[in-house]
């Protein structure tokens, strides 16, 4: 299997198990930085994991 350098909206989402409005709300809020080619965006592998990671290890209460 091959590990793409980026992703698009949709696939960081299932990438990340997260959805593409929250993708979309992380570039939004400045949490995920993305790169443009015209008006495709692309974020990297390492911009997605290190957010993830940014994730709490508990449920809020």
């Amino acid at each position: 299997m091959m590990n793409p350098y980026a992703f698009n909206v949709d696939d960081a989402a299932t990438y990340t198990g997260q959805s593409v409005w929250a993708i979309r709300e992380a570039i939004r809020k400045g949490d995920l930085t993305p790169s443009y080619k015209g008006t495709k965006v692309t974020i990297k592998r390492e911009e997605l994991e290190a957010w993830v990671d940014s994730f709490p290890a508990e449920k809020a209460a």
